[in-house]
Parts: C-alpha cells; sequence; structure tokens
C-alpha cells in the first residue's frame, strides 16, 4: 500500500526503520557521484576510520539515538510495479550507504534468527534489494546479489598482507562467490563497497551483539534526521544546492572542522582556558568569546583575508593550501621549540613526520598531526597569537622589520616561503625567531631589527651548519634561550654568549655587539655584513684588525680615542679590500679576481690550500655551492675566526699578509697581480700554480691529489673525473699547446687526460708512421715524494702495436744520437729530463731527424 507522501519534514529515523517502518525503498538516484568512502587514496581512508570509529563507540556505549546530522531527500511513488514510496536522498548517501554495509555485516555474523529473519524480509522484497544505486545498472546487481547471499564470515580468503602476512579478506571471500561477476571490478561504487566491508570487517568482526542494537526500532543506537524537501522540485540543480554534489568538503575544511573540535575539547578539560577571553568584532560589535569561537570565526573571516591577498593572480585555489602550510610551520618550529633531544640524536619521529617532503606526508591530515605529539594547548595558542601578529587587513602581512634591513629578513619573502612550504631549515629558525618576537612582545616591533639581525647571522646556511631535523630542533631550542632578551639583544651580548649554532659566529656576534651601538662603528659594521660574500660573517675583518685579539684581552674594547680611530681605519681598508675582492656576478663568480689573483698572491705567502680528504685539497678558487663546496671548502670557511687548527691559522695570516702588500687601493686586482710577479718561493709546485693561472682555470670546483707520484688537478672532485697532471700539463700549456704547427708534419699532439688513478695523465704524439709501422711518443712526469717538486720528464718513443720489438736500423740510429736508452719493461725507448725547455728541445730534434728519413 502507498503512503502519505505529506507527512515527513523532520522525524528521528534509524536506517532499518527506514524499511521497517515506513516501508520505503531507499534509492541513490542516477544523478549521485559514485559510493565514494571506500576510495583508498589517504584522505578518504581517514574519513572512513573515522565514521566507523565513531559508530563502533555508538554501539559499544549502547546509548540510544545517537544521531549523524541531518540526511535531506524527497519521497517519490514507485513505478506501476513497484508500490513502496521511494526514499531519495539528496544528502547523506555515504552516510547511508555505509550503514547499510554495517547492517549487512553484522546481519551475516548474527546468530539472532529472529532478527536475522526481520531484517532479510525489509530489506529483500523477492530477489531485490530495498536498498539500492541507480548510478549504474551493475551496482543494482551487486546490492541485490549481497542481500541475498550468506556468507561463510568463519571460513573467509586468506591473502597477503604488506608485511607478506596471511589474512583473512571479505572482499576476496566475495570475489570468489559463483554470483559475483567480473564487471563488478569496473564499477567504482561496488569497488568501493568492498574497501568499506573489509574496513567493517576488521572493526567489527566478533561484535554480533551489536546487530541488535542496529535493529532496536524503539530505542535505536544509531539515529538521524530524516528532512523531505518535498516543496523544492527534484531538479539537477538541486543536488548542486545540496553541498555541491560530486565535490566533497576540501582536505582543509576537514581538517579545520577536527581541529575546531580539539579546540573544544581542550576547553572542556582545562577551566582557566575557559575564562581566557578574546574579543572579536561583529556586526561592528566588540564581543568577548572563547578560544573556540574565536578561532572558528576568524579563520572563516579575517585571517582567510590575510591568506587570500596571496591567491590573486591565478592562485584563488591555492588559498587552503596556504592556510594548512601556514598551520604545519607554526606547529612544526612549537614542535621542535620543545622536543628533547639527547646531544647525539639524529632524528626524532614527529618532526620527521612535520618535516616531511613524502607524497605520503606532503599534506598533514587531522588524525596525522593527532598521531604525532604537536598537538597541544600550547601549539594552538601558538598559532592563534602567530595569525593575529601577521594580520593587517587587505594588505598582506603586517610590517615590522625596517627597510635598511630586508636584508637580513625580509619578511614578504619569508612569508610566501611559509605559506608554499618552501622554507630550508635555516629559514624555519628565523621564521620562528621573528614570529615568536612578534607574539612575545605584544607586536611591538621595538628592537626586532637588530634582533633578525643577529638571528640571520648565526643562522645563515653559509654560516652555520643546519644539515639535519635535530640540528634545526637545536637551533630553534637555542633561539628560545635568547627570546627574553630579544628587544635589547645587543646589550645582552655584551655580557653573554650564544650556543646552539656555529661557534665562530657565535662569537662573532659578541664581539661586534660591543662596538655596533657605537654611532662610529654601526654603518661600517652593517655595511660590510650585508655583503653577499659575507652574509653576516666579517669576523676575518675583524681578526685582521685587531680586533679579536683585543676582545680576548678587554671585553668591553675599551680604547683611547685614538686607538678607536686607528681600529676603525683598518677594519674599513680589510673590508674595502675584501669586499672587492669577494664581489660577485650573477653566475656566483669573483669577476675582481682576474686570472685567479687572490688566490695565487695568497700562494705567494705560503700553502694554503685547504684539506678535504688525507690527499685531496682545494684551491678555494669556486664558489659553487654543489656539494657544499661554498660551505666546506672556500674562504669563508678558512676565514672563520676562533680557529684551533694550526695550519687554517697559518693560512689565514697568509691572507693577512697579502692584504697588507696591497698597494694601491684603487687598483686592488693590480696589486695582488703584481705580488705574483717574479716570485720563486723555493716550492716547485707552488710557483707553477703562481705564474701560471690557467692551470687553476681547469678545475672547476678546484680540487687538487697529492699522491706519491703524482701531483694532480682534478676538473670535478674525485679522481674517477677527467684530471691532468701537474708538471706535464704544465709542459703542455707553456711549450706545446701554441706550437702544434711545429709537429704537424708527423705527429699529432694531445693531452691525454684520465679518469682512474690508476694512469698518470701524460702528453701523446701520435700517428707517426715509417715503413708500413706506427709509433708514439710519450711524456710523463714522476716526482720527489718529500716536497712534490719534479723528479723528471720521461721521453719514450715506442710502436703502437706493444708486440712489435724489431726497430729499423735507421731509427736506432737516431735513437743512439739522441742519447735514447732501450727500456726493458716494455721494449720503448726513453730520454729523460728535468727542464721544460730541455724536453722541447728534444722533441725538436726527433722531427729534425725523422724528417730526414
Amino acid at each position: 500500500m502507498a503512503q502519505n507522501m505529506t507527512e515527513y519534514r523532520g522525524e528521528r529515523l534509524s536506517f532499518f526503520k527506514i524499511f521497517s517502518q515506513k516501508n520505503f525503498k531507499l534509492v541513490i538516484p542516477i544523478i549521485q557521484r559514485d559510493y565514494a568512502q571506500g576510495r583508498t587514496n589517504d584522505d578518504t581512508k581517514e574519513v572512513r576510520t573515522d565514521f566507523l570509529d565513531a559508530l563502533y563507540t555508538y554501539l559499544k556505549e549502547n546509548r540510544p539515538n545517537r544521531d549523524l546530522d541531518f540526511v535531506y531527500g524527497t519521497l517519490q511513488k514507485g513505478d506501476d510495479e513497484d508500490e513502496r514510496v521511494h526514499f531519495i536522498p539528496l544528502d547523506g548517501q555515504q552516510r547511508l550507504t555505509t550503514l547499510f554495509l554495517l547492517h549487512w555485516f553484522l546481519y551475516q555474523i548474527s546468530d539472532n534468527i529472529e532478527l536475522k529473519s526481520m531484517f532479510r524480509d525489509k530489506l529483500l522484497d523477492g530477489d531485490k534489494s530495498q536498498f539500492t544505486y541507480e548510478t549504474r545498472q551493475s551496482s543494482i546487481d551487486f546490492c541485490d546479489a549481497l542481500m541475498k547471499a550468506n556468507v561463510d564470515m568463519f571460513n573467509l580468503i586468506t591473502i597477503k598482507d604488506k608485511q607478506g602476512h596471511d589474512v583473512p579478506s571479505l572482499s576476496a571471500t566475495l570475489k570468489n562467490e559463483h554470483w559475483y561477476y567480473r564487471i563488478w571490478n569496473n564499477d567504482p561504487t561496488v569497488q568501493s563497497m568492498l574497501v568499506m566491508l573489509d574496513a567493517i570487517y576488521q572493526k567489527f568482526d566478533g561484535k554480533k551483539e551489536y546487530f541488535a542494537g542496529l535493529m532496536d526500532e524503539d530505542n535505536p543506537i544509531i539515529t538521524f534526521i530524516f528532512m523531505d524537501l518535498k516543496e523544492y522540485k527534484l531538479t539537477d540543480d538541486l543536488y548542486i544546492k545540496m553541498n555541491s554534489r560530486g565535490k566533497p568538503l576540501s582536505k582543509f575544511e576537514n581538517f579545520k572542522a577536527k581541529f575546531e573540535q580539539y579546540i573544544k575539547v581542550l576547553l572542556n578539560n582545562d577551566a582557566s582556558l575557559k575564562n581566557k577571553k578574546y574579543k572579536i568584532n561583529y556586526s561592528s560589535t566588540e564581543t568577548e568569546v572563547d578560544l573556540y569561537k574565536y578561532f572558528s570565526y576568524n579563520i572563516d573571516t579575517k585571517w582567510t583575508t590575510l591568506f587570500w591577498q596571496y591567491c590573486k593572480n591565478g592562485k584563488a585555489q591555492n588559498l587552503d593550501s596556504y592556510i594548512e602550510n601556514f598551520i604545519r610551520v607554526i606547529l612544526t618550529c612549537h614542535y621542535a621549540s620543545k622536543v628533547e633531544l639527547a646531544p647525539k640524536a639524529t632524528s626524532d619521529e614527529t618532526l620527521n613526520v612535520l618535516m616531511s617532503s613524502d607524497s605520503d606526508y606532503k599534506s598533514l591530515t587531522f588524525n596525522k598531526y593527532e598521531g604525532t605529539k604537536a598537538l597541544s594547548l600550547d601549539a594552538v595558542l601558538s598559532l592563534v597569537d602567530s595569525l593575529d601578529a601577521l594580520y593587517n587587513g587587505k594588505n598582506g602581512i603586517k610590517h615590522y622589520v625596517s627597510e635598511d634591513y630586508k636584508f637580513y629578513f625580509d619578511e614578504d619573502d619569508i612569508f610566501k616561503k611559509v605559506i608554499e612550504n618552501n622554507l630550508t631549515r635555516n629559514e624555519r629558525i628565523q621564521f620562528y625567531a621573528y614570529i615568536r618576537f612578534l607574539v612575545l612582545n605584544q607586536c611591538n616591533g621595538d628592537g626586532i631589527d637588530e634582533w633578525m639581525r643577529v638571528i640571520h647571522n648565526i643562522s645563515h646556511p653559509d654560516n652555520s651548519i643546519i644539515d639535519g631535523n635535530d640540528d634545526m630542533a637545536r637551533g630553534i631550542r637555542s633561539v628560545n634561550t635568547l627570546l627574553p632578551y630579544a628587544n635589547d639583544i645587543i646589550n645582552h651580548l655584551k655580557n653573554h654568549s650564544i650556543t646552539g649554532f656555529a661557534t665562530h659566529q657565535c662569537a662573532e656576534e659578541c664581539i661586534k655587539a660591543q662596538l655596533i651601538d657605537r654611532p662610529i662603528w654601526k654603518q661600517s659594521i652593517e655595511n660590510t655584513e650585508k655583503h653577499p660574500y659575507f652574509n653576516g660573517q666579517i669576523g676575518f675583518i675583524l681578526q685582521f684588525s685587531g680586533i679579536c685579539d683585543d676582545y680576548q684581552q678587554n671585553h668591553e674594547l675599551r680604547w683611547s680615542e685614538q686607538e678607536e680611530k686607528d681600529k676603525l681605519h683598518l677594519f674599513k681598508r680589510y673590508a674595502q679590500i675584501a669586499s672587492y675582492m669577494f664581489d660577485l656576478d650573477a653566475n656566483g663568480i669573483r669577476y675582481n679576481d682576474k686570472n685567479y689573483c687572490f688566490e695565487r698572491a695568497i700562494l705567494v705567502q705560503g700553502d694554503y690550500l685547504m684539506e678535504a680528504s688525507n690527499d685531496r685539497f682545494n684551491l678555494l678558487s669556486t664558489e659553487t655551492v654543489a656539494k657544499n663546496v661554498k660551505r666546506d671548502h672556500s674562504w669563508k670557511r678558512l676565514l672563520r675566526i676562533n680557529e684551533t687548527r694550526e695550519e687554517l691559522i697559518e693560512s689565514q695570516n697568509y691572507v693577512k699578509s697579502a692584504f697588507d702588500k696591497v698597494s694601491d687601493m684603487n687598483d686592488i686586482t693590480g696589486s695582488f697581480e703584481n705580488q705574483c710577479e717574479d716570485v720563486k718561493t723555493g716550492s716547485q709546485w707552488r710557483d707553477l700554480l703562481i705564474t701560471t693561472p690557467e692551470l687553476y682555470e681547469i678545475s672547476e670546483k678546484g680540487f687538487m691529489a697529492f699522491d706519491e707520484d703524482q701531483l694532480l688537478i682534478l676538473r670535478y672532485w674525485f679522481r674517477n673525473s677527467y684530471h691532468v697532471e701537474l708538471y706535464t700539463y704544465h709542459l703542455w700549456l707553456n711549450k706545446l699547446e701554441n706550437n702544434l704547427m711545429e709537429f704537424s708534419p708527423l705527429f699529432e699532439l694531445n693531452y691525454m687526460e684520465q679518469k682512474t688513478g690508476d694512469i698518470t695523465p701524460f702528453i701523446r704524439l701520435s700517428g707517426y708512421t715509417y715503413k708500413r709501422n706506427k709509433y708514439h711518443i710519450d711524456i710523463q712526469s714522476s716526482i720527489k715524494e718529500s716536497d712534490w717538486s719534479l723528479e723528471t720528464f720521461w721521453v719514450s718513443f715506442a710502436f703502437d702495436n706493444e708486440k712489435r720489438t724489431d726497430y729499423p736500423d735507421d731509427l736506432l740510429e737516431i735513437f743512439n744520437e739522441l742519447k735514447f736508452t732501450r727500456s726493458e719493461v716494455d721494449n720503448s725507448y726513453e730520454w729523460t729530463s728535468s727542464s721544460e725547455n730541455s724536453v722541447f728541445k728534444k722533441l725538436k730534434e726527433i722531427i729534425k731527424r725523422l724528417l730526414e728519413l
């Protein structure tokens, strides 16, 4: 019998009562999207887990009428063959489908015959399920088959899980049933239902007593409020109006809802927090509210306005991700500021998750946050305070740092990196220091310029190594120790040290603190710090000026007026030389270091090369940052103050000596070039490098290898890259490369670079043919292990075919005349000399004699 369809406007129902009392048929209409709660992506998995957890809790607690919110729909008459009224849900499809699957599962495992019979009678009419999907015929058929099925739930098919263990699988069992059609594998609703059934099995297996709670019509456990929308016409537009059908809540909207609920729980558990009041302007009236209402109101109003200013020019779709990234950065920094790390700890699980860029953690859901230790009342308060500190109406973030100090901290640049989750670890430390200054000083920016200057200098990646998340956390905790003094940081550093960052830079900041509030020093120090190569590290200039030594004796740097003028004069002089020589072009090249005059001038003073490994050293001739060369093998590294290694202290003195020898401040490059002229250092390899800048040019990364029997210049980092041998390559550059025509009638000349340590690079003259045999001449070198000076050049004449030993008599006559001797090792004829001129002369003699044949 058909029901009266005018009486249902708002009524509490259980899923079973739709069929038992109302005698409806529940039909998911064709315009609806497929069932989605069984999708396999992370976001849906979280929704699925949360919903099943809630259903489980309701059934376990056994309290009636636990509402699942409203379900909107319409009632329609069935066709002539179906007298039942069709209940057409417009909103609530996902919840109703999951309830259907839960009822079906508990029905299958229940041993209550009476209840099972009631369920089957009401949800199965003949061979047709009274819960059905009209999205596809295959969905209709699957629902029918499911309701008719009797599954042996105690003997499910087993499959391998991700760990390789055998586990029972309800979905695999259903797919193995004779009534299951393969074509259903192509139906996303069916596949989603199977995933949900597996999740229900894992959650509710063994809970057969819960079936009674679902079937109780007088006091049902799980209910919803059914709203009949009969005043609407059933058109496609209606589905669009109802929660934008087919477009689920965004990830951030889900996160926000759960985050707000988390705040509500915090309020309920903290009496003092309940009494803490915030003010909001609502309808032009200032109203006091609690933290929950304050967050909920502002996250949808003024804070969203803040982020919206960065979503223009086609970036509107980024709004949610920008807010989400900001929250993540704040929570990460807050957690890092509290986490306790053992001295040698290299990782913290929560910190690694928060910092991870892996696909699984690229976007963190609320459940993932909850699974870490990142959520706390203090973290929430830090987030709220941070958002308030930056809010500036429709003008983007509020600015506090002066224009002259943007070099040290560019608020706009860093904020954009925050909302794009594109911060380096060093920048996270800087942002944390910035935002906590604002919060703790209640958005009073007095002192923030000097604060961010110090933070920049100690945390810049060129100045302090922040390689891991643990290093970042220690840096943030170090910032915490300074925050109480942040608005007067210079006075604090006059009497207190800094820890947690590179010791040389911390010491440098304390020395500069004694000077920078003196008017005659401030501009000179800051101008020098802002040089893009130094990035705040100018301790070597203080050291060259004698200020570091004075500081060790007199922390307050008390000088007479004349002494201070002299110190400042020295500082400016050294700063001018250093700034000039370390000026960089757009490609990071020191363009005033013509022909490597700076490195060569230092080499005149002594062996400054920095050790990279037992036998590899760096010429410091490149500013590339690849493989941390700039950080680990650069002048910045060599010139750190408070150095304890004797060889580095000695090298710093070489630099100072070269600076002191600059004779013309208007021609600094020329002054360094002059230092390299007519020099004999007593070290042959240094002399070659000083007089031949092309030797520097060959090494892109500046590395040399000092082996027992060869001195190599490496093109890149290691011997497995192409490399040359110093003495033969100098011979090539100095005598051969520009005189190839003298040998061209008979030979082709090439320098034979190598990529292995087994063969020493050499010079080869090839292509000579005499009496149908081919010959070549090789030039190699050997060195003295004691000082890596040249021992001798070896010039060898040999067959290309190593097996040949029968030299023609006229060649043997030439070998004899030119003093070549036969080698018993490879049957070549050899001649040796330690003079490049002699080698070149000997080669020309060979050419002359061969041409006479």
